[in-house]
């Protein structure tokens, strides 16, 4: 990892760190499951109708995820 990315990330508030996790969580589960069914991701950039499914459902996981991914960073920091 590139210095300017460390620096970035370690300047990062707990919040912030979890919001930025969760959205990348969310993408790869997201594309995970499109591989899963066989289907092609290229649908999700056809239409701004199909990108704005993907943006709703990527808002929807990190309002769900956000506390426990919280609390997942805590957990992580104390062990290490």
């Amino acid at each position: 990892m590139e210095q300017e990315t460390r620096d970035y990330v370690n300047s990062l508030d707990l919040d912030s760190m979890a919001r930025w996790m969760c959205l990348i969580e969310g993408v790869d589960y997201i594309f995970d499951k499109i591989e899963e069914d066989g289907m092609n991701d290229e649908y999700l950039f056809r239409s701004k109708k199909s990108f704005n499914i993907l943006e709703r459902s990527l808002i929807k996981y990190i309002e769900e995820r956000f506390e426990a991914m919280r609390a997942d960073i805590i957990i992580d920091y104390k062990n290490n």
